[in-house]
C-alpha cells in the first residue's frame, strides 16, 4: 500500500495524505464530542439550594412531559400555580399538593407558550403560538374548562415577533413586552384592539444608583423578556436580560426609572446574571431570576440597586425562566433546561419541574 502511494505523481500523493490526516482530525473531533455529550448528560439531576440565611428550597412539582421545558409561571387568586410548555404549548394547574393538571384543549391548540397570567375570575391569558391557518403568535383567554378563544394579538406590519412575558394591573389590562422589537403593548380588560404602550429603545429617564457610581453605558440593544406589575408603584417593572438590567415605568407613563444594572467593570460583578423573569412581593422587593447564573436574586426595598451586587438567595436552577409570588410570601421558579433545546445531543434533566422558595 505504501509503495503504491509512493509510486503516485506528487499531487495525488498530497491529497491523499491530506484526506487521510481530515479523517483523523474528523474523528478525534467527533470522538471529543461524543465525551462532552456523555459527560454533560451523565452528570446527576441538579437541585437547587439555598444560597441566604433563612432561605429555603424545594420541589413544588414534578412535570409529567419529558418535553414540559415550563417557559413560564403564574399564580392565580386562590394559590393555584399555572404552568406552560415552551416545546408543546400544554398548560398545567398544579394545586398545593403538587399535582399537576391538564388544561384541556392547551395541548392540541396550542404549539407554544411563553407567558401565562391569572385573571381575577379565574380565567388566564396565554402568550401562545398556534398552528394552521392561524398560526402566529396571540394572547388566548383559557377557561380552566379548556374553552379557548383569542383575546388579542398585534396587527400592525410587524406583528408579534418574540412577545414573553404578560403582566396584569390592578384594573385588569394587559400588557405584553416583546424581545425582539423591545415594545410593550397594552389592552384593555375586554381585548379590543392594542396601544403600543411604551417602547424600550426610549432610555431610562432617571437611574437609582449607589452614590458615586458612574452612570452606566450599554453598547447592545434592549432585548426584554421580564414583564411585572409593580402596585406600590402602580408600575411596570421589565428585566432585560442582554442588558442585565432592570427598569420601572408609571403607569402613568412617566419618567422611567433604571433600577438595576449589572457593570461589569465592578469585580464584585463578574458574571452577568443574565435577568430574565420578575415577580414583586407584597412587601415591595423583588425577586428576578438570573438565567446565566441559575440563580434567584432578591432586591429589597427601593435600592439603590444601579453599582450594587445582585443579591443571590437560591441557585444551582436547571435554567430558571420566570418565577411567580405565592399568597403566603413565597416564590415559585419555573425550571426551563433549554440547554437542551438549543444543543442537539443534549437531553433535560427529568423530571421538568417548579420549586418554591422561601425567602429570608
Amino acid at each position: 500500500m505504501i509503495r503504491r502511494l509512493q509510486s503516485l505523481p506528487r499531487g495525488p500523493r498530497i491529497l491523499i495524505f491530506i484526506l487521510i490526516f481530515a479523517g483523523i482530525f474528523l474523528a478525534l473531533a467527533g470522538g471529543t464530542v461524543i465525551l462532552i455529550l456523555l459527560s454533560i448528560n451523565n452528570v446527576p439531576r441538579q437541585t437547587a439550594q439555598a444560597l441566604a440565611e433563612g432561605a429555603a428550597v424545594a420541589e413544588y412539582a414534578a412535570l409529567p412531559d419529558n418535553d414540559a421545558y415550563p417557559s413560564t409561571v403564574a399564580v392565580g387568586p386562590d394559590g393555584t400555580v399555572y404552568t406552560a410548555s415552551y416545546r408543546t404549548g400544554t398548560v398545567w394547574a398544579v394545586g398545593p399538593d403538587g399535582a399537576a393538571r391538564e388544561i384541556p384543549n392547551s395541548r392540541d391548540r396550542f404549539e407554544s407558550v411563553t407567558g401565562l397570567a391569572a385573571r381575577s375570575d379565574g380565567d388566564l391569558l396565554a402568550i401562545a403560538f398556534t398552528g394552521g391557518d392561524d398560526g402566529a403568535w396571540a394572547v388566548w383567554r383559557v377557561t380552566q374548562a379548556g374553552d379557548i378563544t383569542r383575546f388579542g394579538t398585534v396587527d400592525d406590519a410587524q406583528g408579534m415577533v418574540s412577545p414573553f412575558d404578560i403582566a396584569l394591573d390592578d384594573s385588569g389590562a394587559v400588557y405584553v413586552v416583546d424581545r425582539s422589537r423591545a415594545d410593550i403593548w397594552r389592552w384593555d380588560a375586554d381585548g379590543g384592539s392594542p396601544e403600543l404602550w411604551w417602547s424600550l429603545l426610549t432610555a431610562p429617564q432617571s437611574i437609582v444608583q449607589m452614590p458615586g457610581e458612574p452612570v452606566p453605558v450599554f453598547a447592545a440593544r434592549p432585548a426584554p423578556t421580564g414583564l411585572a406589575y409593580d402596585p406600590i408603584h402602580n408600575a411596570l417593572l421589565v428585566a432585560d436580560p442582554d442588558l442585565n438590567t432592570i427598569v420601572r415605568i408609571p403607569l402613568s407613563r412617566g419618567a422611567s426609572e433604571l433600577l438595576y444594572a449589572y457593570d461589569p467593570a465592578l469585580e464584585s460583578q463578574a458574571f452577568p446574571p443574565g435577568f430574565d423573569g420578575i415577580a414583586v412581593l407584597p412587601d415591595g422587593r423583588i425577586v428576578v431570576t438570573a438565567l446565566d447564573q441559575k440563580g434567584l436574586v432578591l432586591l429589597r426595598g427601593d435600592g439603590p440597586y444601579v453599582g450594587a451586587p445582585p443579591s443571590y438567595v437560591a441557585g444551582n436552577f436547571r435554567g430558571p425562566s420566570d418565577v411567580a409570588a405565592l399568597p403566603d410570601g413565597r416564590v415559585v421558579v419555573a425550571n426551563f433546561d433549554s440547554l437542551a433545546l438549543a444543543q442537539p445531543g443534549v437531553y433535560p434533566q427529568l423530571p421538568f419541574g417548579l420549586d418554591v422558595v422561601t425567602l429570608p
